[in-house]
């Protein structure tokens, strides 16, 4: 496998620590644009290097791969400790999908059309009712789509105008969230 998780994270990991953070993140960016495509102009620049510092890591993609292959399959909730579930409610977790149209590593809006009832939300990027939203996810619930022209894969979390792209969007979403 000459690309994936197993052939160059954890080769990152380790010169990530033998290597200068500076000459570390200069190396990685290097890497990641030839790859990938991406570049930085939607970064905070002061902030490149710690970006850097805390990615990529394996574990995302090992906890996805858990996931579907554990309680994301049965579109049930596992949850810890004692609490009983009742086998014909099924719990849904609400998700907020942000996507660039400059993203070429992940289509977003391939992963948006996955979901049953999703051509509004595509056209429109208002948020949805929740009915029965999912045939491949049935634990998700994709209650908000946002489609950011310009915007690349790491945008979405690294971008220097989160603030007004990603962020009221999430914290009204987690606001209207029906926690137990």
């Amino acid at each position: 496998m000459l690309f994936g998780t197993a052939a160059f994270l954890p080769v990152m990991t380790v010169v990530q620590t033998i290597m200068h953070p500076r000459l570390f993140c200069f190396l990685a960016y290097c890497m990641f644009s030839y790859l990938f495509s991406w570049w930085d102009s939607h970064w905070v620049r002061r902030r490149k290097v710690k970006y850097f510092q805390f990615t990529p890591r394996p574990v995302s993609a090992r906890l996805i791969a858990d996931w579907i292959a554990g309680w994301g399959k049965t579109g049930k909730c596992l949850y810890v400790g004692e609490r009983t579930h009742d086998n014909t409610q099924t719990d849904k977790v609400p998700l907020v999908v942000f996507y660039g149209t400059a993203d070429y590593l992940v289509d977003g809006e391939q992963f948006v059309r996955s979901f049953d009832d999703c051509e509004h939300r595509l056209a429109d990027t208002k948020e949805a009712s929740s009915k029965n939203n999912t045939t491949m996810f049935p634990m998700l619930d994709l209650v908000h789509v946002e489609r950011i022209d310009g915007y690349e894969h790491m945008d979405t979390i690294w971008g220097h105008n989160n603030h007004e792209t990603t962020y009221p969007i999430l914290l009204r979403q987690l606001k209207q969230a029906k926690w137990e």
